[in-house]
């Protein structure tokens, strides 16, 4: 999630051109029966297998625009609390991936040790951004979730609205989940028992201002390069852009310019 994303003029890559992404529908997805779905199921396994990204259209009959634009502007409301209140639901430890990270806290990496990570971080300086973690208590009963609902009525509202988003979230990942079986050749349910805790990770992503000219020759950075673990990351932009992937053709970085009523879908580690 980023309910604020980096613009064009502070991204840390020198951009190659747009990416051309495929352009895949969930609506036949939703029946994996049909022919229909057969085919979408083997032109969503293509683009995983060749760019690793898509963009995701017809989706509203599970995750509704409304229901979108709602987490959006809760999350800029809970990025708009004082410091002392984001720090009240900060991550336990840096073991229970769940609450509230402050700028500085992650260093995005390709980096393998710890060692790398700290010369990474002396290169670019700490990720100008901030987090909040949500994860399923059912998955991980061992990490309880910080809420701020104990702040006010906004932050039970907040929790709400992310408890109800995260299922969604859910749900839309079980069927590409189902669609990448068919795409394989596998039954339609192959994953399904592999997903059955629901041990998802929900990450609102805050890019606080910075001054003109704070990027400039690579010194800072909103976020690395890396690549993401687990199966599949839902990427929800606004109108801003800054996004990029890498040219997996020869190499280079590429934007992921936002298109209206789509959800940018990549496949993980």
């Amino acid at each position: 999630m980023a309910p604020s994303a980096a613009s064009p003029q502070t991204m840390t890559a020198k951009s190659e051109g747009t990416a051309p992404l495929p352009l895949i529908s969930l609506e036949p997805l939703l029946d994996p029966t049909t022919p229909q779905a057969h085919q979408a199921s083997h032109a969503l396994l293509s683009a995983f297998r060749t760019s690793g990204f898509l963009y995701l259209t017809n989706y509203s009959s599970l995750i509704p625009r409304s229901d979108i634009d709602k987490v959006f502007h809760a999350s800029a409301h809970f990025f708009d609390r004082p410091q002392p209140q984001k720090d009240s639901v900060a991550l336990p430890s840096p073991t229970q991936n769940r609450g509230y990270q402050r700028p500085g806290r992650e260093k995005v990496s390709l980096a393998a040790t710890a060692a790398d990570v700290a010369r990474d971080r002396q290169q670019t300086g700490d990720d100008m951004k901030e987090t909040y973690e949500i994860g399923s208590p059912a998955a991980r009963p061992g990490n309880p979730q910080p809420w701020p609902d104990a702040l006010d009525g906004d932050g039970v509202a907040f929790r709400t609205t992310m408890q109800d988003f995260f299922l969604k979230c859910q749900e839309l990942h079980l069927v590409l989940m189902r669609g990448i079986a068919v795409g394989m050749g596998l039954d339609v349910h192959f994953f399904d028992r592999l997903l059955d805790v629901g041990d998802n990770n929900l990450r609102l992503l805050h890019y606080p201002s910075v001054a003109a000219g704070g990027f400039e020759g690579g010194k800072r950075m909103r976020a690395g390069a890396h690549s993401d673990y687990g199966t599949l990351t839902f990427l929800f932009q606004d109108e801003r852009g800054g996004l990029q992937v890498e040219n997996v053709d020869g190499g280079g970085w590429m934007d992921v310019e936002p298109r209206p009523d789509t959800i940018v879908v990549n496949a993980g580690d």
